[in-house]
């Protein structure tokens, strides 16, 4: 009975992920279809206002570096770091690889379908690509702190790891603000990139905890240790012969 009552709960904790990442993805495209039919002039014409007001040339240069932390370099430079840490195990790196690059692709893939140019304003940085919505600095930047937040949240109950880790949206939030600050971004791409991040990173997140995915990365991960070490141990025993 009470193994049943705990597989209960479990089956109900991993659909919760589901359930939550699809709400996000359904708000996404709530805002996707106002921004693309009706329009949201007031919230942005409100954030660039704010924007205005608070414009100083020693605010501008941190921006600049704060933008450079979300982009395809800096995001790679985090990621990477985080998986080549030795404790992560496999699962957890396949799992963090796979938010990051999953939420980032389909950022990029929006942009090409809602093909929504952007802002026409004095900016204050170089940017390369030509459409906004959604944005991919906001995107990648909250995948990858949503889902370090539930890795990190998971195995560790320090309280002050925790609010180490609450505190951090912080950056995500810089980042967002940085573009619109800068002037390559509505407000309304951030929002979008946001919620499409969190949507996105919930959804892999469940389906990494599906007991088919649990065993397949088990496996795999058996097969190359084996093949791992039995080069390890003929390079070994070259090594012996030679001797």
């Amino acid at each position: 009975m009470k193994r049943t009552a705990m597989s209960k709960n479990c089956y109900k904790l991993k659909m919760g992920w589901l359930v939550a990442g699809a709400g996000f993805l359904a708000v996404f495209s709530f805002v996707a279809i106002v921004r693309v039919f009706i329009g949201l002039e007031w919230l942005d014409d409100w954030a660039f206002g704010v924007a205005e007001v608070v414009r100083s040339p020693a605010l501008t240069n941190i921006m600049r570096i704060v933008t450079m932390m979300g982009g395809t370099t800096g995001t790679l430079t985090i990621v990477v770091g985080t998986l080549i840490v030795p404790w992560v195990t496999w699962k957890t790196r396949l799992m963090i690889l796979a938010a990051t690059v999953g939420a980032a692709a389909a950022s990029v893939c929006l942009k090409l379908v809602f093909a929504i140019e952007r802002p026409e304003i004095v900016r204050f940085t170089e940017e390369v690509t030509r459409y906004s919505f959604p944005s991919n600095h906001a995107t990648g930047s909250m995948a990858f702190y949503v889902i370090m937040v539930i890795v990190i949240w998971k195995y560790t109950k320090k309280t002050w790891v925790r609010r180490v880790l609450a505190g951090a949206i912080i950056l995500p939030i810089m980042i967002g603000a940085s573009r619109v600050y800068l002037g390559v971004h509505y407000f309304s791409d951030i929002l979008a990139g946001w919620l499409l991040a969190a949507g996105v990173v919930m959804v892999i997140y469940w389906i990494f905890q599906l007991e088919w995915v649990v065993k397949l990365i088990e496996t795999v991960e058996e097969l190359v240790r084996k093949k791992i070490g039995l080069k390890c141990r003929d390079n070994s025993n070259r090594i012996t012969k030679k001797r």
